[in-house]
């Protein structure tokens, strides 16, 4: 579903007639805009590349990840903060039962997909908690 689809849903749940909403966004060009800047899968799949290619990573490796990443993002269509848990297993299952992989390429797209979500999570909103600074030890003085 895309941003333009998600508006006229929530505008309908507010109270609009689906005719109303369509009409009202119909001019309108509409994305979805992630707060974090951490939404566009096809972008974060280039940050990942890069990262992995300054980590040293061989090309052959760079170029399946690119692969593999593609075709889940051809399959996904929706921004990294918003893909669940059940949109993975669906992923897998097209690629078991529609593509025909077998277990081994299955493994590949897996843990690809497991390198990518762990970089994610380490570089991305994820990975940016509030760390306080630390405290110093109280030095006492007796006399």
């Amino acid at each position: 579903m895309d941003a333009k689809q998600e508006l006229v849903g929530a505008l309908v749940e507010a109270g609009l007639s689906p005719e109303q909403a369509q009409k009202l966004v119909q001019p309108y060009q509409i994305s979805c805009r992630d707060g974090s800047g951490w939404g566009d899968l096809k972008k974060q799949i280039s940050a990942f590349l890069a990262a992995k290619r300054i980590d040293g990573l061989s090309a052959r490796t760079i170029e399946n990840y690119r692969y593999t990443l593609g075709v889940f993002a051809g399959q996904v269509d929706r921004a990294v903060t918003k893909i669940t848990v059940d949109d993975l297993r669906e992923y897998i299952s097209y690629l078991s039962e529609i593509r025909g992989l077998r277990d081994g390429s299955l493994l590949t797209h897996i843990n690809t997909l497991r390198s990518f979500f762990s970089w994610l999570t380490v570089e991305g909103d994820a990975g940016r908690v509030y760390r306080p600074a630390q405290r110093r030890g109280c030095v006492i003085c007796e006399h």
